[in-house]
């Protein structure tokens, strides 16, 4: 376990430094955000069952195109992590995990984001999340993670001319982490 740890803290400070590099060579190309996505979330969904967790996902089969000029690598590291955080952290007592993977269109842009039903985050954790080696509070108690995983997210984003933002989730519960792509993202 320690191994594993060590090994996905060398993957997340290696995406740090790529995407620090990243900009002059970054391509971009026509990608379906619900396709990708819905890959992303079966990917996912075996680790999911393990752990007792009810992944699910709304409007990737809508047969609308979820078109944007983006990186899909980039996209797919994004959801990967934001679905790893909310498997790791989405979880509060006496609930039964919950994480949603929704996209939907808003005027001019395209919304991605993972909801979950846990514990939520104060506003000052959502903004020093953002930073590197940061950790929630819940993070920090079950005593995981490196506290990069969501400037990751956040870098990426940046990377793409998407916006990223941590709030609350559906009915004020748990955690909505939201990437927002517009036309020229």
């Amino acid at each position: 376990q320690a191994q594993g740890r060590a090994s996905r803290l060398v993957d997340l400070l290696l995406a740090l430094a790529l995407a620090d590099e990243a900009r002059a060579s970054l391509r971009l190309e026509p990608v379906d955000l619900a396709t990708l996505a819905r890959e992303v979330v079966l990917r996912c969904m075996p680790r999911a069952d393990q752990a007792g967790v009810d992944l699910g996902a709304q409007g990737l089969d809508d047969g609308a195109p979820a078109e944007v000029r983006t990186n899909p690598a980039l996209v797919e590291a994004m959801l990967t992590n934001l679905l790893d955080n909310a498997l790791r952290y989405g979880r509060a007592a006496g609930r039964a995990p919950v994480i949603t993977v929704e996209l939907a269109r808003g005027p001019n842009e395209w919304r991605l984001a993972v909801n979950d039903n846990g514990p939520g985050l104060k506003p000052a954790e959502r903004r020093s999340l953002l930073q590197r080696w940061s950790q929630g509070a819940h993070g920090a108690r079950l005593g995981e993670g490196a506290g990069l995983g969501l400037a990751i997210v956040a870098r990426y984003a940046d990377l793409l001319g998407a916006r990223f933002e941590l709030n609350d989730g559906p009915n004020g519960e748990g955690v909505c982490a939201l990437i927002v792509f517009t036309p020229s993202a």
